[in-house]
């Protein structure tokens, strides 16, 4: 296992649409070791979420974990959840909004707006079919990932919502 570089606003890969993998991929000794790893990188850099693309990935692979965690002291514990293949098939019409912040988008934060729940449909890492329901903060962490792998970054949510970032320390 190893912890990854994550790419920073700027790098070209997290402007990409992410490619979808194929069953028999994940039957891939480097593709678990991939999962592995993302794993690792999330838990090391205190984030909650994480997508291929912030680690030069180009695939529609995420993370999602918080436990005790600094910098989101107030989000609820969400237990490691991997999503490959994530499509959100539902998204309630009531919105609020938070200051999320982003591993590629260092020391800033933005306000956005984004449904309060979602139903989505996804594979495991083994590629057993999972259709959840979430809300609240993990139904936030799965939008932000997910914009990850269409290639949109907080910068373009405040700038289409009329929000700013700012300045964290």
């Amino acid at each position: 296992m190893a912890v990854l570089t994550i790419a920073q606003i700027g790098e070209s890969i997290l402007r990409q649409v992410a490619t979808p993998f194929l069953e028999e991929e994940l039957q891939i000794s480097e593709t678990q070791q991939l999962i592995d790893d993302m794993t690792d990188t999330l838990r090391d850099s205190k984030g909650v979420g994480l997508a291929a693309p912030q680690v030069f990935v180009s695939k529609r692979l995420l993370v999602m974990e918080s436990v005790n965690n600094p910098r989101y002291p107030d989000a609820p514990d969400i237990p490691l959840t991997v999503l490959v293949n994530p499509e959100i098939s539902w998204a309630s019409s009531e919105r609020d909004a938070y200051q999320e912040g982003c591993l590629s988008v260092p020391l800033k934060r933005g306000e956005i707006w984004r449904p309060t729940q979602i139903q989505l449909k996804a594979w495991n890492r083994f590629g057993e079919i999972l259709n959840l329901e979430l809300d609240g903060f993990p139904a936030r962490v799965i939008q932000h990932e997910i914009d990850h792998l269409n290639g949109i970054l907080i910068p373009d949510r405040t700038t289409e919502q009329q929000t700013e970032l700012v300045e964290v320390r």
